[in-house]
């Protein structure tokens, strides 16, 4: 009980770190670039559920995305509403490289690292940006 007690304090101090999630979004340095493969597909977002899950047009038909290694708080928790909104200002309405290794979820969910037109890594970014935490499981 007190190593959970420990975790959330711990947790919540380092979110209190956050600022402003549009700015951060349009602050993001060098760090959580990627060179964007040559031979990708882009597919556009199209819709924004939460900070680590969103739909994109593949082929015609939509496709859930969730996002891989991370996890970020669910919309009803604290800053969940905040990470849902630093993803959709990074890439609601853009054409993103998805890098997948061909895996869903059990929700059949495409589990892959999004990356936009200008190299940043959104997984990362949001890691990066105190929204998001490590996720061995995906």
């Amino acid at each position: 009980m007190r190593n959970k007690l420990y975790v959330l304090c711990l947790l919540s101090v380092l979110i209190g770190y956050v600022t402003e999630s549009s700015e951060n979004a349009r602050s993001i340095n060098s760090q959580t670039t990627k060179n964007v493969p040559t031979k990708t597909k882009s597919y556009k977002v199209i819709g924004i559920k939460d900070g680590d899950t969103f739909v994109v047009l593949m082929n015609g038909r939509e496709q859930v995305v969730r996002l891989e290694h991370i996890d970020c708080p669910e919309k009803k928790q604290a800053f969940g509403t905040k990470a849902k909104q630093f993803t959709s200002n990074l890439c609601y309405g853009k054409s993103v490289h998805l890098q997948s290794k061909n895996k869903y979820d059990r929700y059949k969910r495409l589990i892959a690292e999004v990356i936009l037109p200008n190299g940043v890594n959104v997984n990362k970014a949001l890691v990066k940006n105190g929204l998001a935490w490590h996720y061995k499981k995906h």
